[in-house]
């Protein structure tokens, strides 16, 4: 511990000494996650309510394109008994942030990283648990779309025995109305390499959208319709692989900040190899012995800002013989010295038109 604290200060006085501009971000949010699944074959009943604290400094060069940042995170919930009430991790990374590229390179928070995946592929549960990645993410974005790719490192033992490696990818490109793209999570899962249990997991969703809104007068009114496509192999029982697969469709209105987001699930039990803890990242609920899964979200965004969001929701969750209920809130801030200057800038812009 000593030794890190070392490392830790003599960064922050190399910032000191040679930076162009102190740079600095700090997440935060606390979160409640209340699942009711008693009532289903399929799931955990739990509740989830804790507080996550990310603050990081750093220097910018190059009109503060780059950075680089050290920091720590905090993470706790609430009412905890038994173990450490508190968790937390060095921080530590490179960020490129150009008008059209960002890199992010070491260990970094997760942010807005998962925004645009569904819960097959992250759950609400990882959502809240895993708020870090060890590794190395690069998003493009155009005028018309982007491309996100997120290569994390969350297992490595010292003897190269055990190890998991994830690859993320994300994509989406509209054309007016219509829009199409993809998600994808790569994960090479080994927990003994000498025993040769490995387990391959690919899954693919590509997807086509298009995008009602505008023409009734909502603020969000978007049909999603695509497939999801895995390939799995666990290396002790087969080498062959097995591609378990199914249809989705989601339909999402919004108005007056309030919001329906229906997702609706037909096809195989996507998770064949779920005994093995991590292998997974998406919801539980697509391991369903029916063929079908709905998950129908009804929300509330109380308020939302460039740096805060407020927001509360009820979800039901069906399979076809059960009903399950979950109900989440949250409060999250995430600021940085970019978007405090521009909030600077523009009062003092609003003061001047005043007078």
């Amino acid at each position: 511990m000593k030794r890190l604290k070392s490392v830790i200060i003599s960064l922050l006085l190399t910032c000191a000494a040679y930076a162009q501009e102190v740079v600095w971000n700090v997440d935060f949010d606390v979160r409640l996650d209340n699942h009711e699944f008693a009532k289903m074959d399929i799931g955990r009943s739990k509740t989830l309510f804790g507080l996550y604290l990310a603050p990081t400094v750093g220097f910018g060069w190059d009109e503060n394109i780059h950075s680089l940042n050290v920091g720590a995170d905090l993470q706790t919930s609430f009412g905890l008994v038994g173990d450490e009430p508190y968790t937390g991790s060095l921080l530590a990374y490179y960020k490129l942030d150009a008008p059209k590229h960002k890199v992010y390179a070491g260990v970094f928070p997760v942010g807005d990283m998962f925004d645009d995946f569904t819960t097959a592929f992250v759950s609400d549960e990882m959502r809240f648990n895993d708020r870090s990645l060890e590794g190395v993410a690069y998003v493009y974005r155009a005028r018309r779309g982007y491309v996100k790719l997120i290569f994390d490192m969350p297992r490595w033992s010292r003897d190269y025995m055990s190890e998991i490696l994830t690859l993320y990818s994300s994509s989406k490109w509209t054309f007016g109305g219509f829009s199409m793209g993809y998600l994808f999570d790569l994960n090479h899962y080994a927990y003994g390499i000498d025993r040769g249990l490995i387990v391959d997991n690919y899954w693919l969703n590509p997807f086509v959208e298009y995008s009602f809104g505008k023409y009734i007068s909502l603020q969000k009114g978007i049909i999603n319709i695509g497939g999801i496509v895995t390939a799995q192999r666990d290396r002790t029982v087969t080498n062959e692989l097995i591609f378990p697969m199914g249809g989705q469709a989601r339909l999402s209105v919004q108005k007056w900040n309030v919001g329906l987001d229906n997702t609706f699930y037909f096809g195989d039990n996507l998770m064949p190899y779920a005994g093995y803890v991590d292998l997974y990242h998406g919801s539980e609920m697509y391991m369903t012995q029916t063929g079908v899964y709905n998950r129908l979200e009804c929300y509330f965004d109380a308020y939302t800002t460039d740096f805060m969001d407020v927001s509360v929701s009820w979800i039901m969750h069906t399979d076809g013989v059960g009903i399950g209920w979950q109900q989440k809130a949250k409060v999250s801030i995430a600021l940085d010295s970019g978007k405090w200057n521009s909030m600077i800038k523009q009062k003092k812009h609003s003061k001047y038109e005043t007078k």
